[in-house]
């Protein structure tokens, strides 16, 4: 017999596991080096079993593309206001808050810790893909639209830059002055 109870479980144990071992891999970068994570590690600080984590993903390159995906679908989704200048403005400053302080460096380094060599991690596709639908929006709508290409060289690099080499974080009004460079009047 099944209750309301069991049917009624919003994302479940899955969920749940999923949940505790992405905060445990973030808790772990921010205290350690990469070579140091391990699934023993992770399944520690989570409470997850490591059998469950090697199940579920196979290898610690796997387990941080799972985690990058992840919050990038939870914090980066592309605004569709009408407007490309206005769309790239709110993405990038979203960006640049997602990136801010010492959790986005964090995931900024989990996300370059993940790829493996000659790989551009299946979560950039993604990305990709949706950056280029919010450009294809814009030329379906009469507007100039640039390449994916210059959204990435004068937009994206530049906020990826100042997190990765740990400057200051990116101010909402140096997004609007990069959108006006790949988006002049």
């Amino acid at each position: 017999m099944t209750t309301d109870r069991a049917r009624s479980r919003p994302g479940g144990r899955t969920a749940a596991v999923r949940e505790s071992v992405h905060a445990a891999v973030l808790e772990l970068l921010a205290g350690q080096s990469w070579a140091e994570m391990t699934f023993p590690l992770v399944a520690e600080k989570s409470g997850v079993h490591p059998a469950t984590l090697y199940r579920r993903w196979g290898s610690v390159s796997g387990l941080l593309e799972d985690v990058i995906s992840a919050r990038l679908e939870r914090l980066s989704a592309l605004p569709d206001t009408g407007s490309l200048r206005t769309d790239l403005a709110a993405w990038g400053a979203g960006l640049a808050a997602d990136l801010a302080g010492v959790p986005g460096r964090v995931f900024l380094r989990a996300a370059l810790l993940a790829q493996e060599p000659g790989s551009n991690g299946g979560y950039m596709t993604g990305r990709t893909n949706d950056i280029q639908t919010m450009l294809d929006r814009a030329t379906a709508r009469g507007e100039h639209s640039p390449s994916l290409q210059e959204v990435f060289e004068i937009l994206i690099a530049p906020i990826y830059a100042y997190a990765l080499f740990n400057w200051d974080d990116v101010a909402p009004n140096r997004v609007v002055a990069l959108v006006d460079r790949l988006c002049p009047s």
